[in-house]
């Protein structure tokens, strides 16, 4: 199918592809095509860049391995799981109500608030219990106070910390030998649980942010 092989074609170019492709039918105009794609049930919807790698055959061997691994010793272990994400301090909600055919307008500033960002870990025991909040992004040296910072509230606990494969994190395994440091098969964000935490974290910060306001 043509929007199957190419899904960000639009109506116009869409209707001109069938108008080269078929002659001899009879011209429609773009509304046809339109009505014609809404009633095979194809719908306008926000494009995602998907890796081109994401699904190779490295990438999935290593997710086995990832998982062989916590059936086998990983869900018996104390997991802490290390993750960053960056946060607008201009961050609201995106939907709001309205009579039909009244648009919904906000009144905000001119500029786009600051950009923090956040590293916080979690476990399979604890939850979220270590956090730190920076205004600038997270470097090598930044990532490697917060592991030093994150190795003092552990102590003596045995654990293992899971992190993906982000730049920052590149060598730090020999910056800290006594942790054990695993990481995350590459491409694989439903092997990581701070994808929901963030989730449910940044739903409520919005929640919270539109009642103040």
């Amino acid at each position: 199918m043509l929007v199957e092989a190419t899904p960000m074609i639009t109506i116009r170019e869409l209707n001109h592809t069938l108008w080269q492709t078929f002659p001899e039918k009879p011209h429609v105009c773009n509304m046809i095509v339109s009505r014609a794609l809404d009633g095979e049930l194809i719908t306008l919807k926000q494009l995602h860049n998907v890796p081109a790698n994401r699904n190779s055959e490295d990438v999935k061997a290593a997710r086995l391995a990832f998982v062989q691994y916590m059936y086998k010793d990983g869900i018996h272990q104390y997991r802490v799981y290390v993750y960053e994400t960056g946060y607008n301090l201009h961050t609201c909600r995106t939907y709001g109500r309205a009579l039909r055919g009244q648009c919904v307008n906000r009144i905000v500033a001119g500029q786009r608030g600051s950009i923090l960002t956040l590293i916080a870990s979690i476990s399979n025991l604890a939850r979220l219990f270590y956090y730190e909040i920076h205004v600038t992004s997270v470097t090598k040296e930044v990532h490697k106070k917060f592991m030093t910072s994150l190795d003092s509230v552990l102590g003596p606990k045995a654990a293992v910390i899971l992190k993906d494969n982000a730049l920052c994190h590149t060598g730090i395994e020999q910056e800290f030998e006594d942790c054990v440091i695993k990481k995350l098969p590459a491409h694989s964000p439903f092997l990581n649980p701070f994808e929901n935490c963030f989730s449910v974290l940044k739903a409520t910060v919005k929640r919270q942010l539109n009642n103040i306001t």
